[in-house]
Formats: structure tokens, sequence, C-alpha cells
């Protein structure tokens, strides 16, 4: 059944639903992982640009969440806890910036990537805002790929050292507490 242009749900008006995507990792990305694969949320209004970097990512092996909204990018980091979050900063109701800033002060400790078309305006303002790194959008999506590798790689190692640090603290607290 097509919908008309005007609708609101075809204007983005309304949220679509949820899409979710997931395949087997790609060697590259197991390895970080370990046996872990890693979830994307992208939030993005354009359906056709959704998509697309949808099953690109799938192809690199992420487990892909697919959201239209900066309400239904919030609501799947509560339910889903993704890894990393990919906003597009112009979205109808909320946008992009608005979306990162209640990611970062719901502590879930999820690092954002900016995915725009406006990234030289956005970019000088960039660091009063939650986003690790701003990526301009393109055909091709390897800076796109990238900068998620990098970030991802980056996050897990900052969560294993905080891990191994957590586990070398309560090791020396029961070394104290035993007679």
């Amino acid at each position: 059944m097509m919908r008309s242009a005007g609708s609101p749900r075809a204007r983005g008006l309304l949220p679509r639903p949820r899409e979710v995507c997931a395949c087997p990792p790609a060697p590259h990305i197991h390895h970080l992982a370990g046996d872990h694969v890693f979830t994307v949320l992208f939030a993005d209004d354009s359906r056709n640009i959704r998509e697309f970097c949808g099953r690109e990512l799938e192809k690199e092996g992420y487990r892909v969440l697919l959201v239209s909204s900066g309400e239904a990018a919030l609501e799947t980091c509560r339910e889903e806890t993704p890894d990393i979050v990919v906003l597009d900063v112009r979205m109808p109701g909320m946008d992009g910036i608005e979306t990162a800033g209640r990611i970062v002060r719901a502590g879930l400790g999820i690092p954002v990537i900016f995915y725009t078309a406006f990234k030289d305006r956005l970019a000088t303002e960039m660091t009063s805002w939650a986003a690790v790194e701003c990526v301009e959008k393109a055909e091709a999506l390897t800076e796109l790929k990238a900068v998620i590798s990098r970030t991802l790689a980056a996050h897990a190692g900052a969560k294993r050292r905080s891990q191994k640090d957590e586990r070398l603290h309560n090791d020396l607290d029961g070394r104290r507490n035993t007679p």
C-alpha cells in the first residue's frame, strides 16, 4: 500500500515502526568485541538514507536499529541500549542536537555521532554538544564507517579498562577485609 507524500508518516511526523536489521558480524568487527555484535542505532528522517545506511552498516557486521525521529531514538536507547548512536541533525520534532543532549543527560554512556549535510555550521559548535564526532553525509559511507569503527574501538577499550580497574579495586578491598 502506497502512502501519499502528504501523509503525516511520509512527512516524518509519525515515527515508522522500528526496523531492526541484524546479520552475523564481519571478521574485523567481531575481533573488537569478542562474541558481542555491536549495535548501531541510526536515526534519520529520510527513509532512503536510513535504509541505505542500514544496509551498508549491516554489511560491515553491525546489528542496526533504524528509527526516523529523535523521540524514537530516545525510546530505543532506553529499550535496547545500543553500543553507538548515529543521529541526523535536522529532523522534525526533536532534532539530533537535542536528542544527543538527552542521551548524555540520561547517563547511558552511549557515544553519539552526528551525521549531517550541515557539518561546516555544526563543527564549530560541536565541542559544546554530546557528539564525539560529526560526519558529513556522502554517497560513499567510508568516513562514517571509519568513525563508527574507531569510536566503538575506543569506547570498548575504555570500558575494558574501567572494568579491569573495578576488578582490581574489588580484589584489593577483598584482601583488606581478609583476616
